[in-house]
């Protein structure tokens, strides 16, 4: 079954959290669309990985991920610790992203600059993949001295050690030697132009079978009355359009971009669409050409929207979107039937245990059988197995047959088709 989650529709939550009220607000946002995971980035506030295991402990728990943590902040040794240390305790996938910061960040943590950073990102990612893997690494590099050293082997799910990309030299690297690359702010024509045949190339030279997964986190904003999406744009980006990475990274695809003044830089970011405008289907088809230039998972960034107008604004804008991605998508037959096979087994495991099953029985499945009670444990059922909200839909269901119920979930949730 094709689902919102499968085509790679995630959620960052973009700014700084001083409590865990955002993020479990967030989280059920992921959960309630069906989206694939929660994104966090790192700030100086609270760490992205206690975020994400306590909001398992809440029981708010979601595949979660990080864009990006930062170098200079932890040893290979303690990132590899604290990303599969995540993966335990939350009992989920988790998408490790690492990046080595500003240079001014970097003289401020380690006293200088790396001379390399792509040597630097290439140690120290090889070091923490190693771990991860279970290996006694040894390392005597350039910025890396360390083992040999060993996690204590354990069981955990599966944990991808990403990288920071914006620019041709280092998706090679990512290529050679990451799980994923992750970008942020790119335009759709540079990911395909230059940075996919990067990771291709990266990935040859070392000899991979496959490039890395490409993540790309999108600042989006749905135009609403009132709204100034250049201003909305500039409180969204406008940080980063005053570093000169990132500014050099958009002139490269062809926008002229100043970091001193990043007033102009975010009217490009609109005008080029790197920054989605418009109504949400607009937004959909404009997300939908990342998919075409070979982007694998697509981070919705609510940013500027969040900065302007709070939490609540920022995930109606999120809903609409993911909405319109599904409609843009739409429920294929296969997508149907698959959901309908899972309903249908559900319910007939329901009626077992109510009334008992006849012989043959028919399809689509009546559901005479059910009150409102046998409803709410088979949704929990369903909840489960689908991984998003259905109980408090199923107050609303009024159909006869499992057929009915089928299409009720999906008006619910468009992306499970």
């Amino acid at each position: 079954m094709t689902t919102i989650r499968d085509r790679g529709v995630s959620l960052i939550l973009p700014t700084s959290a001083p409590s865990l009220e955002e993020p479990l607000t967030f989280a059920a946002s992921v959960r309630k669309l069906g989206l694939r995971r929660l994104w966090l980035g790192q700030t100086l506030a609270l760490d992205p990985h206690q975020i994400h295991v306590s909001l398992a402990a809440a029981g708010h728990g979601v595949h979660g991920g990080t864009s990006v943590t930062l170098t200079p902040l932890r040893s290979p040794l303690e990132a590899a610790l604290q990303a599969r240390g995540a993966a335990v305790l939350t009992g989920r996938p988790y998408v490790a992203g690492y990046g080595l910061g500003a240079p001014e960040f970097v003289a401020m943590s380690r006293g200088e600059p790396y001379a390399s950073p792509l040597t630097a990102i290439r140690e120290y990612l090889g070091a923490v993949r190693g771990l991860l893997d279970g290996e006694r690494v040894s390392v005597d590099g350039r910025y890396l001295s360390m083992g040999p050293t060993a996690l204590q082997k354990m069981e955990h799910p599966p944990v991808e050690v990403g990288a920071g990309v914006l620019r041709k030299a280092m998706a090679q690297v990512a290529g050679e030697v990451a799980d994923s690359a992750i970008t942020w702010m790119t335009p759709s024509n540079y990911l395909q132009e230059t940075i996919v045949p990067a990771l291709d190339q990266g990935a040859e030279r070392a000899g991979r079978p496959e490039r890395p997964r490409l993540v790309t986190v999108k600042h989006f904003a749905v135009a609403r009355e009132g709204r100034d999406p250049y201003e909305i744009a500039y409180r969204g980006a406008g940080l980063h359009l005053s570093q000169p990475h990132y500014a050099a990274m958009l002139r490269s695809a062809g926008l002229a971009i100043d970091p001193a003044d990043p007033v102009s830089g975010a009217r490009a970011l609109v005008n080029f669409d790197v920054f989605a405008t418009g109504t949400p289907k607009e937004i959909a088809r404009e997300i939908a050409r990342y998919y075409e230039a070979g982007v694998d998972e697509i981070v919705l960034n609510p940013c500027g929207v969040l900065l302007s107008e709070g939490t609540d604004a920022a995930l109606r804008d999120v809903e609409d979107v993911v909405g319109a991605l599904a409609e843009h998508w739409g429920p294929s037959p296969l997508g149907k039937r698959r959901l309908h096979a899972l309903v249908r087994r559900h319910c007939l495991a329901m009626k077992d245990m109510i009334v008992g099953l006849d012989e043959h029985e028919p399809d689509p499945l009546p559901l005479d059988f059910m009150d409102p009670f046998a409803g709410f444990q088979l949704a929990v059922h369903l909840e489960k197995e689908l991984d998003v909200v259905l109980a408090e839909h199923m107050a609303y269901f009024k159909g006869g047959t499992s057929h009915d119920l089928t299409e009720h979930i999906l008006s619910a949730h468009p992306g499970l088709g």
